[in-house]
């Protein structure tokens, strides 16, 4: 996390990765960690963070995390839905791989998938299966 003048460190709310500013907590954490490191003579590299957010909404549960606005053709959008239950789960998968997610009321594999986005595993032959309630989320992270 140098900044363009040598030997000077910034992260969290005043350092931009890639042309955007995150401003949330845990890129504040993981980027100091870098920052910190680099300072005491090491060589990390900050590879960017799956912004996140979660939050109760009328009494339900909501975690969004990555990109979901994306107008690009090569996007898939993989749904659940249970209305009974106020469920509805998305993803955004873009050449094998979550670039975002939607859960409101089960955000129980919302870390897992958070997981799968940072470590970009390739979920083309799961994409039907892996927002079902019995899929092992755990399992693509092995």
């Amino acid at each position: 996390m140098e900044t363009n003048i040598p030997n000077i460190y910034a992260d969290g709310d005043v350092a931009e990765h890639n042309e955007r500013i995150y401003g949330i907590w845990p890129t504040a954490q993981r980027q100091g960690i870098i920052a910190g490191i680099n300072m005491a003579g090491g060589n990390e590299s900050y590879a960017g963070t799956v912004s996140s957010t979660s939050l109760k909404v009328a009494g339900i549960q909501l975690t969004s995390m990555g990109d979901m606005l994306v107008e690009d053709k090569t996007v898939e959008q993989v749904k659940v839905k249970n209305l009974d239950k106020s469920i509805h789960k998305k993803l955004f998968i873009q050449a094998g791989g979550i670039i975002g997610a939607i859960f409101l009321g089960d955000t129980k594999d919302a870390c897992g998938i958070g997981q799968i986005m940072e470590k970009k595993v390739d979920v083309r032959r799961f994409k039907d299966k892996i927002l079902e309630t019995d899929f092992d989320i755990k399992s693509l992270l092995k």
